[in-house]
This record gives structure tokens, C-alpha cells and sequence, in this order.
């Protein structure tokens, strides 16, 4: 088991990064016929789309433009608690405008190496899934 130094909740970051990323999500489902609503858990994945998946939600303030500036994508260890759902979970990483996004299915993170890395907000060091860039989709939302 992997014991890592997790983030500390910051609730202006998530007022600013979740909600919009939750909203413009809720939309690009709406526009296959889908609804995804807020999960009533407050401590679960963000969204339900009922009877078909999960979707977990991140903004990337790092990621502005269009292109993903990385050559992979570090999801936060501690999102695993997500995983293994009754349904799918899917995790969508928007970039800081909410124009651009990559979709991951939880299997290719479950899948993907553990590493340890620090960060502005964890100095000491937190655990993330690495997950290379390829195994994503890429979706374009303008």
C-alpha cells in the first residue's frame, strides 16, 4: 500500500476549477442525448450519467491552448478511491480556457505506473498515477 502526502483541500481552487469544469462537462454530455448531474457524495466522483458511467472532472491551469503541454498526465494517486465503481469511470481533464480536454478511462490510469513527485502545493512530495498522453483522447470543445 501506498502511503503519500496528499494535498490539502482548498476551497477557492476548487470553486474556481471544479464548478466550471463540472458545468461545461454536464454540457458536452448533454450534446449526445446524456444528463450528468452532480453526485450528491460530495466526497465522490463529481458527476453521474445514470445508468452509463462516472465522470471525474479536473481543470488544468498549467494547460493553456490548445496543445497538452506534457508528455504525460499525472491523475493524484489518491483519486483511486474513484475507481472501481459499479459503473465506468471515465476522468476528464480540461485545459484552463474549458475549450480542450482529455478523456481517460479509469483502467488506462489503474494501469499506469505510481510515482512520487513535488508540486507547489506539496513540497514533500504526493503520489500520482503518470500516464502517458497516447492513451487519452483528445477532445476538441470549441
Amino acid at each position: 500500500m501506498i502511503i503519500s502526502n496528499n494535498k490539502k483541500f482548498d476551497p477557492e481552487l476548487h470553486a474556481e476549477a471544479d464548478e466550471p469544469a463540472k458545468t461545461v462537462t454536464k454540457y458536452y454530455v448533454g450534446r449526445f442525448g446524456y444528463e450528468a448531474e452532480d453526485n450528491p457524495n460530495i466526497y465522490g466522483v463529481d458527476l453521474i450519467v445514470k445508468d452509463v458511467c462516472y465522470i471525474e472532472v479536473e481543470r488544468r491551469f498549467m494547460w493553456e491552448g490548445d496543445k497538452f503541454p506534457f508528455a504525460s498526465l499525472h491523475i493524484p494517486h489518491r483519486k483511486r478511491k474513484f475507481f472501481n465503481q459499479d459503473m465506468p469511470v471515465l476522468v476528464f481533464t480540461w485545459n484552463h480556457e474549458l475549450t480542450k480536454f482529455i478523456r481517460l478511462h479509469e483502467d488506462v490510469i489503474k494501469n499506469s505506473r505510481v510515482i512520487e513527485k513535488s508540486t507547489e502545493a506539496m513540497p514533500k512530495g504526493e503520489h500520482f498515477y503518470e500516464v502517458n498522453i497516447n492513451l487519452g483522447r483528445i477532445v476538441d470543445f470549441t
